[in-house]
């Protein structure tokens, strides 16, 4: 489970529910928020930084809050860019 997940959880937002509350917040699908969260496609910075914002009041490093555990490769504890 990734830390966003896990922070959701923590505001009492359950996994099945992440996806709706992400895609009404950056208004995209729910499609488009499930393929971000699974990895498939990235978050952008400006996504990113509403989601921080609009559920956890900036409480999160963006780092920390987007990092995935299954990454393949890690800098620094965190996430590092697919294309680095």
């Amino acid at each position: 489970m990734t830390n966003l997940y896990i922070a959701f959880l923590q505001e009492n937002i359950k996994p099945e529910q992440v996806a709706k509350a992400i895609s009404q917040v950056l208004n995209c699908s729910e499609r488009t928020a499930r393929n971000k969260l699974n990895g498939i496609s990235d978050f952008t910075i400006s996504e990113a930084v509403k989601i921080n914002y609009y559920f956890f009041n900036n409480r999160y490093e963006l780092g920390d809050l987007f990092r995935r555990e299954n990454s393949h490769e890690k800098r620094g504890g965190y996430h590092a860019c697919k294309d680095l």
